[in-house]
């Protein structure tokens, strides 16, 4: 991916706007061509990155896909409807992208010969209770399939955590909160989620590129509580509990029970292989990766991640 001609869908993103920078930083031989909906979003992006190519388009428009990644070597999936409470009220809408627009992703791959592509997943994903987690699964088991079936695009997967002071954070909420003088509004304090960055995130997509095609890289995150985390970012200041929204969990797993036979270990923490594959029995049984029982970070931790953060500066939470 740090040379040819890269598609990013949602490219806009968080996520995607940080591959662009860290290709800046650290000189990468490589064209980008953004693919996303916002023509406001791309405007900005442009004036930041000139050199980038900026595609309007919807990944439910298969024709519009193929079109974009003529002549592409890798395709970084992270267009996705991601908000839980939104997907849960709007299913349809999470479905149609989540699922059949990472089809067409998938499909429009393989008309133009790409070499690699990358899909995003997330944790939810992992024994899913939610509508988006049900929808980033059955992507997964969609990169699956065509690995198994394809002779020449790999398919490549990354699953994980929350990723701090990315679009959608809690972080600005909290912050603005406590500058009005509010208590910080916490779900339940004892509530766990696993936590990397921008940074972080950007190692694992290069990464999954050496996998196997159909492998799901999965890194051994940090996690900690609503609570800790809410005092790294508003230092002294009330919390309030206000209860989960509709779809979410206590605890979150990056790997369950039933995915642990077909695990491995990796550099950046885990390889899942499919469930239709070779055993691999690496992990004692009843084993899960789970956000109440993985490293947990301290509020100081996470307080000078935050501050890297705000001040530009890179950070990481793996390794």
């Amino acid at each position: 991916m740090r040379a040819g001609r890269v598609l990013i869908t949602g490219g806009t993103g968080s996520l995607g706007t940080h591959i662009l920078a860290t290709a800046e930083r650290e000189r990468w031989d490589t064209d980008f061509i953004v693919y996303s909906r916002d023509e406001a979003k791309q405007a900005r992006l442009r004036e930041r990155f000139p050199a980038v190519e900026c595609v309007l388009g919807d990944i439910r428009d298969r024709g519009d896909l193929t079109r974009a990644m003529r002549g592409c070597d890798v395709v970084v999936h992270t267009a996705a409807y991601k908000r839980v409470p939104e997907a849960e009220r709007q299913s349809k809408v999470c479905i149609d992208a989540n699922v059949y627009g990472s089809l067409n992703v998938a499909l429009a791959a393989l008309a133009n010969r790409v070499e690699h592509v990358v899909g995003i997943s997330t944790d939810k994903a992992c024994s899913p209770i939610n509508t988006y987690g049900q929808s980033k699964a059955l992507m997964e088991r969609l990169w699956q399939s065509f690995a198994r079936e394809s002779r020449g695009t790999q398919f490549h997967l990354t699953r994980y955590g929350n990723v701090i002071a990315s679009n959608g954070s809690v972080i600005p909420l909290w912050r603005k909160q406590a500058s009005e003088g509010k208590p910080v509004t916490v779900t339940f304090p004892d509530m766990t989620r696993f936590w990397l960055t921008l940074d972080d995130a950007v190692d694992l997509i290069v990464a999954s590129l050496d996998t196997p095609s159909g492998d799901i890289l999965i890194p051994a995150c940090p996690s900690s509580t609503m609570a800790v985390l809410a005092e790294a970012v508003a230092p002294g200041v009330e919390q309030t509990t206000i209860g989960s929204r509709g779809g979410e969990r206590m605890h979150e797993r990056l790997i369950c029970e039933e995915e642990a036979p077909y695990t491995s270990g990796h550099r950046m923490g885990y390889l899942l292989g499919p469930l239709s594959s070779a055993v691999r029995d690496e992990m004692p049984d009843g084993w899960v990766l789970s956000s109440s029982t993985t490293k947990r970070l301290t509020s100081d931790r996470l307080r000078a991640v935050v501050d890297d953060l705000d001040a530009g500066t890179e950070t990481r939470l793996l390794g």
